[in-house]
């Protein structure tokens, strides 16, 4: 599925986003911020598309020190996301999203989202954010949700390229495992053709093999090596 992280600073709603998008009440909620110290994931489908959907703990600028910890795991996921779904609270005066939003892989899709907008001071809250682009919501009520579903699916398309008859969805990450792995083989083949050292053409197999490790889950190399090479008389 699509690593999709939820992040925000405490309070802002982020696992009763979860739950609305879910169907049911899947992440602990609470009035009191931190409320989340690790993350929490599901996997939900929307359209046609599969999420790995997760809750983080809130980024909150001066922290405790077990929220401190919680923090790094949200930190720690926003860089293997896909899909950043940034929320804010829409009744603050002040409302923003905390650095690290920013923060994250080139290849992940953001898409922000106020929540709470059922509470007062959302005119507030949309003056603040001139320039930006929000999905407004609240995850107590449900209103917006559709438009959020819609906006993720969107995102998500971006992540389908149809070969032919076929359509194949991959994660921005798999993509980029892919592109490795194609680049590898490109510079294998010439190695292969032009009679070059063998152990070139080993490194490159080697560097396909991590990146489809990067898909699959972890690939024991030197066993694959030894049976392609089997045939092969390579010095140690």
């Amino acid at each position: 599925g699509i690593k999709t992280v939820i992040v925000g600073e405490p309070n802002v709603g982020k696992s009763s986003l979860l739950n609305r998008l879910v169907g049911r009440e899947r992440a602990l909620v609470s009035p009191e911020p931190g409320t989340t110290r690790d993350f929490i994931e599901e996997r939900i489908m929307v359209g046609p598309h599969c999420l790995r959907l997760i809750d983080t703990a809130g980024l909150n600028p001066s922290p405790a020190p077990l929220e401190r910890l919680g923090m790094e795991r949200t930190r720690e996921r926003l860089q293997e996301a896909d899909l950043v779904i940034a929320v804010a609270d829409a009744s603050r005066e002040s409302v923003g999203f905390p650095p690290e939003v920013n923060d994250v892989p080139a290849r992940a899709i953001r898409i922000k989202v106020l929540n709470k907008c059922d509470l007062g001071g959302f005119e507030a809250a949309f003056g603040s954010l001139v320039g930006e682009t929000a999905v407004h919501v609240s995850a107590l009520t449900g209103q917006g949700i559709a438009e959020l579903t819609a906006a993720i699916s969107a995102a998500a398309d971006s992540f389908r390229t149809d070969v032919g008859e076929d359509v194949i969805a991959v994660s921005a990450r798999h993509a980029h495992a892919l592109g490795e792995a194609l680049g590898a083989l490109g510079r294998g083949r010439e190695i292969l053709l032009s009679g070059g050292p063998v152990e070139l053409l080993a490194s490159e197999v080697r560097t396909v093999l991590a990146a489809y490790g990067e898909i699959t889950g972890k690939v024991d190399n030197e066993r694959m090596l030894d049976q392609l090479f089997a045939t092969f008389c390579i010095g140690k």
